[in-house]
């Protein structure tokens, strides 16, 4: 397949993982709809590192995924500002990025991708950056980027898929609890 867009060039994407331009390719148009216009491309083993601006601000986020090219996590870069930029770059990123195939929910069990789903719409809207899902033994783990902070919350059941804690990992914060009381009305609908 032979690709004659200029930034495949520009940002020497690998041709044997085609999937990485794929990404890029939505990234970039999704962006560009909100005026943001990317600058820099890294690639990493398992890592897409991609620097954007927009006027005076700028912002960087990473994705990382497996050897099957599933993403596993869309979050900021290390030294990244985590401002409102970053954040609104990640949030028109991620359903950008995890479009056509990139994260399979196929596999997931109905009762989580509905807890999921029901997050996804819960803060539609709010300035909360879902990051990433991580699925446990009897939980759901959560990581959130609110309020400028990086906060995980658990959501656990029990072996009858009844939900029995929503708790935030590392400890209760007051940022947590907000964002807690945030996810239990989108979920419960209390």
């Amino acid at each position: 397949m032979k690709i004659e867009d200029p930034d495949f060039f520009r940002f020497s994407f690998p041709e044997d993982n085609i999937f990485l331009f794929e990404n890029y390719a939505r990234l970039r148009s999704a962006w560009q709809a909100s005026e943001i216009e990317i600058t820099d491309v890294r690639h990493r083993p398992y890592l897409e590192r991609i620097s954007a601006r927009r006027g005076s601000e700028t912002a960087s986020i990473q994705y990382s995924y497996n050897k099957n090219g599933v993403i596993a996590k869309i979050e900021p870069a290390p030294k990244s500002p985590t401002d409102h930029f970053c954040q609104m770059a990640i949030d028109i990123a991620t359903p950008a990025l995890l479009r056509a195939g990139a994260y399979d929910q196929s596999v997931k069990d109905p009762f989580l991708l509905e807890l999921e789903q029901k997050i996804r719409s819960g803060i539609n809207n709010i300035d909360i950056v879902l990051n990433s899902i991580t699925s446990q033994q009897y939980r759901e783990r959560f990581d959130f980027l609110f309020r400028g902070l990086r906060i995980k919350i658990d959501f656990v059941y029990n072996d009858k898929k009844q939900w029995k804690l929503v708790q935030e990992v590392g400890g209760e914060s007051m940022a947590g609890k907000e964002l807690k009381s945030i996810l239990r009305t989108a979920v419960i609908g209390d």
